[in-house]
């Protein structure tokens, strides 16, 4: 099958919106299918794939979600594939993947005031760009297909759209088992765990994400500081990974007490070294489709702390394989959840099961469960 992947950016260093095609894209390959990526920036292509590198104009750099959906447009209408899948808000494809969910539940989520919701519009215009794209795609296509990463993210859509339940597709991401597994441990624990300067009878507790606030890191901090208190507690280490300004939480974690179990250590690009060196993932986020870390942490023997609003916690068996928020809000509930965690095996063995459970999430899967979409839509399409 001759199929076009749509999005703006093909980068393996930028974020999940970036890699996710690229990894998609090499699955299908793999599995024997002629794969066309189209977007404005292509800086990595797997062997075999076939670059359409469009140049939209970039007067306003509000507008370019705008600017790109109508270069892919007309560039799509001007070839012949066999499918054709939007991995953003790009209109004209034969179906569209809902990786960053719902625009305004997410600005709902991060900004649950709504005088600063409507400032934050007002200050970044872009998102009455997103929104428009949102609605042109969901509201005003006739019958729109979705691909959408969890239920959590499927029912925000239906709810806010109207998608019939039918036209939605949900498919979760998989992860490389070569790189996320339970041999990192044996392979990086030690080394890692000395670099980061905590002992053997520390807790670490990994939280990765770019968007502290959002994620959740502020939950987080206060939960340590309801914990202080607890002479066992005091074993737990939060280790801080990825881009962010920490000034304002260290100076929360001062505030709460723990500022000696706090630790930032930026950006991974090896990511696995970390989890190695960790005991529990925790990831009380506000909102997220469907957090990938979630389950690289989980695949390389780490329980997972999430909410409910993390679509990946449909993965975890609450108590067996991790915990899962009913609040990304309650700093009391995540701290009763660490607190079962410092018994050491429990955490073990609640980490195994939690390796074997992602074991099926791979990127073949995601492929063949993609590809299992695009025909139901097109038996839909045809009236079948």
């Amino acid at each position: 099958m001759k199929i076009a992947l749509i999005n703006p950016i093909f980068s393996r260093s930028h974020g999940g919106g970036e890699n996710y095609p690229l990894d998609l894209a090499r699955a299908l390959i793999d599995l024997g299918h002629e794969v066309h990526l189209v977007g404005r920036l292509i800086d990595f292509a797997p062997d075999g794939a076939v670059p359409h590198l469009l140049t939209p104009p970039n007067w306003l750099r509000f507008l370019r979600p705008l600017y790109f959906s109508g270069h892919a447009c007309r560039f799509l209408t001007g070839q012949r594939f066999d499918f054709t899948y939007a991995m953003n808000r790009s209109l004209g494809a034969d179906a569209t993947f809902l990786g960053g969910g719902v625009h305004g539940h997410h600005l709902a989520m991060r900004y649950p005031n709504m005088v600063s919701r409507g400032l934050h519009i007002l200050m970044r215009p872009v998102n009455i760009v997103n929104y428009h794209l949102e609605r042109q795609l969901y509201q005003h296509q006739p019958n729109p297909f979705v691909v959408a990463n969890s239920q959590l993210a499927k029912s925000h859509l239906m709810r806010a759209y109207g998608v019939p339940d039918k036209n939605i597709a949900v498919v979760r991401h998989g992860i490389d088992h070569a790189v996320f597994n339970g041999e990192v441990r044996a392979t990086y624990r030690q080394a890692m765990r000395t670099e980061l300067g905590i002992t053997q009878d520390d807790v670490a507790v990994i939280f990765v994400a770019n968007n502290y606030r959002l994620k959740g890191l502020p939950v987080l901090i206060d939960a340590l500081g309801l914990l202080r208190g607890d002479v066992a507690a005091k074993r737990l280490r939060l280790i801080v990974v990825g881009k962010g300004k920490a000034g304002e939480y260290r100076l929360q974690a001062r505030h709460r007490g723990v500022a000696d179990q706090v630790r930032f250590v930026g950006p991974s690009a090896e990511i696995q070294r970390l989890y190695a060196a960790g005991d529990v993932f925790a990831l009380p986020t506000q909102y997220d489709p469907f957090a990938v870390v979630t389950i690289e942490a989980m695949a390389c023997g780490l329980p997972a702390i999430t909410s409910r609003d993390n679509g990946a916690s449909e993965i975890i068996e609450h108590g067996r394989t991790g915990f899962v928020l009913d609040s990304p809000r309650d700093a009391d509930e995540l701290a009763d959840c660490l607190r079962q965690l410092l018994d050491k095996e429990r955490r073990l063995a609640m980490g195994q099961v939690a390796a074997t459970t992602t074991a099926m999430l791979t990127h073949e899967a995601n492929a063949r469960a993609t590809l299992a979409a695009f025909a139901t839509f097109a038996t839909i399409r045809a009236g079948g």
